[in-house]
């Protein structure tokens, strides 16, 4: 091993980690912060360097192979599955790049590659076919749909095929190409080219197939909660129902005792005093024409009750009856439990909700609450800090897919310095109420 080569080795390998820095970045979301991915993947070639010093073919891809896929896998949100293909596509274009640069030699890739070619041509190889490399990967970066890979199917395991394929055929070209003369050259470089293309075109087509089921699964997740809300709101009507009976006999309860109490006890009457206030709490929701808005105010009221919440209602006399239950339930009840969410840990634990009319052309539904911690943001997205990712975190979604049925729009702001989070949507109140 000469100054030289070990300087060709060094940049080969400088270009390849700053290339799969670049492609994994955008194409995968880091499971740390992209300072520390990015330094497991500089770790990691640092190691592939030093094991390239063996100049052995064979083992530099069995070794970029498996440093590859494993600064991926630890590094970055990824299923297995989709990591295998994504290494084996950087593979086969690595390997491409080398052999099309070995074909102007006109040498074999072996461990005399480098002692067998010119101090230029040592140079031009390793440059030149890097360069094909990241033009390769800029490519494949255009082909991929998504960053994050939930899921895992069955066609994964079949496409494979294809770039182990082009990658077997690489080695058995390099080996027997020249044997030949120029033009069976020429036809087992076009092969390799369309084997090339054709792994291209079957990564799209998995990555369009994984996209497509996880679309359907986060259409299926949002219909799953609006089934969920939907049983909801039809468990607390039931309640509320019977919570309506209860109040009417509690306000007669009440005036019994009272007319029964001919002695001035005031412990009694504070007593009976603070009963009735407490009736009152149960109906000040009841100025709204919209039941199922009054019965998950209700349930809610009682929810931020139970957990010390001071929760606190303005509506204003409107016409809130366009609104259908479901759509209600699902605005209304993903709103207020997201602002219990974001209470919850707080010192102050306040949540207003304010419904009122903007011009008589719009009704704006505002609910600000407390909130000590900012908001889990990623692109302008809502990220549930729970652990169950996969059926929480879609609250915000099941709201704008209930705006958009009335054409409403919904936005999110945070104050860091008055630690308030407030979320704000709004209809076109005029239109809703002339097509009634």
């Amino acid at each position: 091993m000469n100054v030289l080569n070990l300087l060709l080795i060094t940049i080969s390998v400088i270009m390849e980690c700053f290339v799969l820095i670049y492609f994994s970045n955008v194409v995968l979301e880091p499971k740390h912060s992209k300072l520390q991915s990015n330094l497991i993947i500089i770790l990691g070639y640092f190691i592939y360097g030093v094991l390239c010093l063996f100049e052995n073919p064979i083992i530099n891809i069995t070794d970029f192979f498996i440093v590859t896929f494993c600064v991926l896998r630890i590094g970055f949100k990824d299923n297995t599955k989709s990591l295998i293909l994504k290494t084996i596509i950087l593979m086969v274009l690595m390997m491409f790049g080398e052999l099309l640069i070995s074909l102007l030699f006109k040498k074999e890739i072996n461990s005399d590659f480098h002692s067998n070619i010119t101090v230029v041509q040592n140079i031009v190889f390793a440059v030149v076919s890097k360069i094909v490399y990241s033009a390769g990967v800029f490519v494949l970066r255009f082909c991929t749909v998504a960053k994050v890979r939930n899921n895992q199917t069955k066609e994964m395991l079949w496409v494979l095929l294809m770039p182990l394929t082009a990658c077997i055929y690489f080695s058995f070209f390099n080996r027997v190409c020249f044997l030949f003369d120029d033009f069976m050259r020429t036809v087992f470089l076009l092969i390799g080219i369309l084997l090339t293309v054709s792994s291209f075109i079957v990564y799209m087509v998995c990555d369009r197939i994984v996209e497509k089921n996880e679309e359907i699964q986060h259409l299926q997740k949002l219909d799953y909660k609006k089934e969920i809300d939907k049983k909801s709101y039809e468990l607390i009507k039931s309640k509320y129902n019977d919570l309506r009976t209860m109040v009417h006999d509690f306000n007669k309860y009440c005036n019994n005792i009272e007319g029964m109490l001919n002695e001035d006890r005031e412990e009694a009457r504070s007593f009976i005093k603070s009963l009735e206030n407490k009736n009152k709490e149960f109906m000040l929701i009841e100025h709204t024409n919209n039941r199922a808005l009054n019965i998950v105010l209700s349930q809610k009221y009682r929810e931020c009750n139970s957990k010390n919440i001071d929760f606190q209602v303005y509506i204003q006399a409107i016409d809130l009856s366009f609104l259908s239950e479901i759509d209600t339930v699902s605005i209304f009840a993903n709103l207020l439990d997201n602002a219990i969410e974001g209470c919850a840990e707080s010192k102050v634990k306040k949540i207003f909700l304010n419904v009122y009319q903007v011009n008589g052309a719009y009704v704006v539904f505002k609910v600000e609450n407390s909130s000590d911690n900012k908001p889990n943001e990623k692109d302008g997205i809502l990220k549930t800090l729970k652990k169950d990712y996969l059926m929480h975190g879609i609250g915000m979604e099941s709201i704008k897919k209930a705006l958009s049925n009335y054409d409403g729009q919904l936005r999110w702001e945070y104050n860091e310095e008055t630690k308030i989070f407030k979320t704000t949507a709004m209809i076109a109140y005029y239109d809703k109420i002339k097509k009634k």
